[in-house]
């Protein structure tokens, strides 16, 4: 069985050490503690379907004496997990594991895994018994679904990753984050003693420890996730490392940012056993790898600083130049620089320094739209990436001004209107400065080039987003009066959270039936 072919693959233990019996009897604790863990979360629902589970064990052909209460559709039980049927659990696998060797191996067409006999910290893998389990591939990274960007400056790179691992094979897999971890190599094939892991990613040379061993984390935690034939995993990891100093040696993402090495994605994550298991088996933890042929460069506000310059009012755009605003964000809403959903909500606006930057990178499609409808009516506009780059945003707006070239009227400000930013005037301040609206509320979207991006606001009555009453048709109709709507999209810094470029892109006159038609007779 499992237990026993495990036990082939690894040294024997020496006759009459003390020490085995003792390793044994913490790992068989570990491990029925660990899966009690995995089984909490399907106590309440499993009280339900006793009698169900009774008759499907029936059906399956269960042997007399199985323990058959509480199985439900994803709990790890005997019935769901007979060979060649049901969801697919670790000691199956292992039943038909074989050995994989680091170099020497042609990889075979089946899963790569590793099996860990001991838990690790959240800071540091561990090696693992490297193997090669099922009859044929279970998971894969999906390469289409697989957004891999690049930022880097001359003191900072930045890698993010959008990862999908789907699952390849005919059978349902129960999946556990519990011990996910996505690595970054840049030479597979080596052997490394860097054992560091941070926030479940690990960037070095290579993931394996030696000849037969691979690093892994094995963490006593367990979050199950199914995924049913076709479906996919996601998530998301990001990478960073400062300049080396000059005695020092580069991190490995240095290297891939240079263009001087190529990369391998690694999304490790575990398999469970069933409750039927041997508590003395190893736990399982799938691999799926991508070779990473490039990056998508991704342009952050760092890069667009170098050409920023002064912009007056009523200055008009030029050719081969975008208008931008830079803000001081507020110390209270300041967070993670590229994603972050705080609560609770702050927004609140700022006076920011006009100006441009060289280069179209934000361009109106022409196809703005207000489209009537109850209980508002809804602003639809669109712009697009013209930079021939990825653009990396973090939150994306519209603000309306009814005077665009003119300054704001005592006494007038920015507030919303339903999603929509407004003002009864201008954004423009008497001291050259423009104010801006600026939230704790962003999120992180890499616009890639060619790609179009907007957004559909609805107009709602003022009380009904803002404590400030707005006239919804005064702002309305001055759109078609010399009104001006400008989409804001906000572009972020790569280590600074102080700060914020906002990209302005004024959108064309609206198209709206509303405002064009002949008046009647």
């Amino acid at each position: 069985m499992s237990a026993a072919l495990l036990r082939a693959l690894e040294p024997e233990a020496e006759p009459g050490n003390e020490a085995c019996a003792a390793i044994s009897a913490r790992a068989t604790a570990r491990i029925r503690r660990r899966r009690r863990l995995r089984l909490a979360g399907y106590a309440a629902a499993s009280a339900g379907l006793l009698t169900i589970a009774g008759a499907v064990a029936v059906v399956g052909g269960s042997e007399p004496g199985d323990d058959q209460a509480g199985a439900g559709a994803d709990t790890p039980a005997a019935q769901a997990s007979q060979p060649g049927t049901g969801v697919i659990y670790a000691e199956e696998l292992l039943s038909g594991a074989a050995s994989r060797i680091r170099v020497s191996d042609s990889a075979p067409d089946r899963q790569a895994a590793v099996a860990c006999r001991e838990t690790t910290e959240p800071d540091s893998a561990a090696p693992c018994r490297a193997l090669w389990v099922g009859d044929l591939p279970l998971l894969a990274v999906d390469p289409d679904e697989t957004l891999m960007t690049l930022h880097a400056t001359d003191h900072l790179v930045r890698v993010d990753i959008r990862w999908t691992v789907r699952n390849v094979g005919y059978r349902p897999l129960l999946l556990d984050r519990g011990d996910l971890m996505v690595g970054l190599v840049t030479d597979p094939d080596r052997v490394t003693e860097a054992t560091t892991v941070a926030d479940e990613t690990y960037r070095g040379v290579s993931l394996w420890a030696d000849d037969r061993e691979r690093l892994a984390l094995n963490l006593d935690r367990s979050s199950l996730e199914r995924l049913e034939p076709g479906s996919a995993m996601r998530g998301w990891a990001t990478f960073t490392a400062e300049a080396p100093a000059a005695d020092a040696a580069a991190d490995p993402l240095w290297d891939l940012a240079a263009g001087a090495t190529g990369g391998t994605l690694t999304v490790q994550v575990g398999i469970p056993h069933s409750r039927q298991a041997d508590p003395l088996t190893a736990d399982v933890i799938a691999e799926a790898s991508l070779t990473v042929d490039e990056f998508a460069h991704a342009i952050a506000a760092d890069h667009l600083m170098a050409s920023f310059r002064p912009r007056e009012r009523g200055e008009a755009a030029g050719a081969g130049r975008q208008a931008a605003l830079l803000c001081d964000v507020p110390k209270g809403m300041r967070s993670s620089t590229f994603e972050n959903y705080n609560i609770p909500y702050q927004a609140r606006q700022v006076a920011c320094d006009p100006g441009w930057v060289d280069g179209l990178l934000l361009a109106d499609t022409g196809t703005s739209e207000l489209r009537a409808g109850t209980p508002a009516d809804t602003l639809v506009w669109d712009v697009t990436n013209v930079s021939g780059q990825t653009v990396q945003l973090s939150r994306l707006q519209v603000l309306i001004e009814p005077d665009p070239d003119g300054l704001r009227a005592r006494g007038d400000g920015l507030t919303l209107l339903g999603t929509a930013v407004v003002t009864p005037s201008s954004a423009w301040l008497p001291n050259g400065r423009r104010t801006a609206w600026l939230t704790n509320v962003f999120y992180d979207y890499p616009l890639l080039a060619g790609a179009t991006i907007g957004g559909r606001d609805r107009l709602f009555p003022g009380m009904l987003s803002s404590d400030t009453i707005v006239d919804t048709d005064e702002i309305v109709g001055s759109l078609a009066d010399g009104g001006r709507a400008t989409a804001i999209a906000a572009v972020p810094f790569l280590d600074d959270p102080s700060r914020v470029l906002l990209l302005e892109t004024p959108l064309d006159p609206l198209i709206t039936p509303a405002l064009t038609a002949s008046p009647s007779p």
